[in-house]
């Protein structure tokens, strides 16, 4: 694990992360290797860019996404690389966290 400064947004925000873009699903808006700053406590609304996290049988996988919407059964999400939506099931998503904030790849 490595730690970087946490900029001036999210000051006071005790749960804030950060992580790094890892593929092409989410370009042109997110390079790989770009450093994104997650505020898990803000809740997202249609057209945020997420960090999604899905229970796959035993794995916890997590996603940057574009947040669509949630209902009770089914949790919508859009990546532009190639351009689609993604539906999971509300049950296994375990937390949608909002992504505030990004350096570029390789700074």
């Amino acid at each position: 694990m490595q730690h970087i400064a946490r900029p001036y947004f999210l000051d006071g925000v005790g749960s804030a992360y950060a992580v790094y873009c890892n593929g092409d699903s989410m370009e042109p808006r997110y390079q790989h290797g770009q450093l994104l700053f997650v505020d898990p406590s803000k809740p997202p609304t249609r057209g945020d860019d997420v960090v999604i996290q899905v229970q796959s049988g035993d794995e916890l996988c997590g996603f940057v996404k574009r947040f669509v919407s949630a209902s009770d059964k089914k949790t919508t999400v859009h990546q532009f690389n190639p351009d689609e939506k993604i539906t999971y099931p509300t049950p296994d998503v375990k937390a949608i966290h909002l992504v505030v904030g990004s350096l570029a790849a390789g700074r």
